[in-house]
């Protein structure tokens, strides 16, 4: 079935959007669901082919859903996963009697609920960790979703839109998951650190002035990204934000000197030199200033702005001046 095109309604402003979660603006293009009449971004039904709501008979999952072959959006021909292989034999089970062909299906039953039990004990207890661990308080790691439309169906969490990276990029640029082509281990001395620092800050900055934001956002670190998503904006209003920033700035002679580096946080303090900036009314001619870049898991990841915790405010806030790119925009 096709999805209805028309604009938001009063009534509908304001809802989440099934599949991003984000607010449905008052007469904006829109998708109505022709099964259950929830509206969708236009292109989020695209993306998902079909109803984002959970049982929908015009999910991507059932016959018809989404948008026809013919244009944008359409469903490509679904692929049969793989049959599961056997789970590997419980050790010792070779000098035991084999079990009936009923008694062996119980077993294996058994083995596969105990492994699921094992992964979901394991995720939770990694989500309720929270924060990073090293003094610095940023608030909280998570933030609640949205509420549900009208209790149709329950909302997922919000999304980090960090894209998932499958190839090492060309030149020297790091991959934003794996870490290959930038940091391992965050570097022994000052001198692996500022390497290490100075590739990472490049590449999001070139990829800020090619306007690939969602790689710009994958090579910053966790914590900054859980707190732009918090705020009112989210993911969006951060990407409109760099749209300011992407036509003026020149971070090919990009230098780094590192301040201080903690060691218990992984936090490390930079001064930003070298950078230009050709914005026609500002008084700047160069884009340079304190920043900070973070350890996240290992590899080097970009975390500007001193709002990042209560501790980094109390010591920078006063000294506004001395920040990357103050008084340039």
């Amino acid at each position: 079935m096709i999805g209805e095109p028309r604009a938001i309604s009063q009534d509908e402003a304001g809802r989440p959007c099934p599949y991003c979660r984000f607010a449905l603006k008052p007469g904006a293009a829109a998708i109505a669901c022709p099964t259950c009449h929830a509206p969708h971004h236009g292109d989020c039904w695209d993306d998902n082919g079909g109803c984002a709501l959970v049982g929908c008979a015009s999910g991507p999952n059932h016959v018809g859903a989404g948008k026809p072959p013919a244009g944008k959006g359409a469903l490509p021909t679904p692929v049969q996963p793989a049959a599961a292989a056997p789970p590997p034999p419980v050790p010792g089970a070779a000098t035991a009697v084999a079990p009936a062909p009923r008694g062996r299906r119980w077993l294996l039953l058994g083995v596969v609920l105990l492994a699921v039990a094992a992964i979901g004990a394991a995720t939770g207890a990694f989500a309720l960790r929270g924060g990073d661990g090293d003094g610095e308080n940023a608030g909280g790691g998570s933030s609640q979703p949205p509420a549900a439309a009208d209790g149709i169906a329950s909302t997922p969490t919000v999304q980090d839109p960090t894209p998932t990276v499958k190839t090492v990029p060309a030149g020297d640029e790091p991959d934003p998951q794996s870490g290959r082509g930038g940091a391992s281990n965050g570097g022994s001395t000052d001198a692996d650190r500022r390497r290490q620092i100075t590739r990472i800050l490049l590449a999001h900055h070139r990829a800020l002035v090619r306007g690939d934001f969602r790689r710009a956002w994958a090579l910053t670190s966790a914590r900054y990204r859980a707190k732009k998503l918090r705020e009112a904006g989210g993911y969006p209003e951060w990407a409109s934000n760099q749209r300011t920033v992407q036509r003026y700035i020149s971070p090919e002679s990009l230098r780094v000197t590192i301040r201080s580096f903690d060691a218990r946080s992984g936090v490390a303090t930079i001064r930003v030199a070298g950078m230009g900036w050709s914005a026609p009314s500002s008084p700047c001619r160069t884009f340079e200033g304190i920043t900070w870049a973070k350890l996240d898991g290992g590899n080097w990841r970009y975390e500007p702005g001193y709002s990042i915790s209560d501790k980094r405010r109390a010591m920078w806030e006063p000294r506004g001046a001395e920040l990357l790119g103050a008084g340039c925009v």
